[in-house]
């Protein structure tokens, strides 16, 4: 962080410690490191310091059912959509000509 800063002093990011900290009154996460911390996350801890709780996981590092019981608008980046009875959505493919 102390490097961005130094390298990037007029940029309006706001630094934090822990990923609870980046939650505080977000609209959406969006997920896209591999990093180890970000794969153990207290899901509902998040849910309770977000404004919405809207997750696009980038990396598919949650289950879809793991995220939404824990209160989550839940998008796994690659996976199926899925109606609310739990069957897959599938998108009909048009070529384009």
């Amino acid at each position: 962080m102390d490097t961005c800063k130094t390298q990037n002093p007029d940029l309006k990011i706001t630094y934090c410690q822990d990923a609870l900290s980046v939650a505080e009154k977000a609209d959406a996460l969006v997920l896209v490191t591999e990093w180890p911390e970000f794969r153990d996350l207290h899901l509902p801890a998040l849910v309770q310091r977000m404004s919405h709780a809207v997750m696009i996981d980038g990396r598919n590092h949650f289950s879809p059912e793991e995220a939404r019981h824990a209160g989550f608008d839940y998008t796994g980046i690659g996976r199926a959509l899925q109606r609310p009875n739990g069957t897959p959505e599938h998108a009909e493919v048009v070529p384009i000509t």
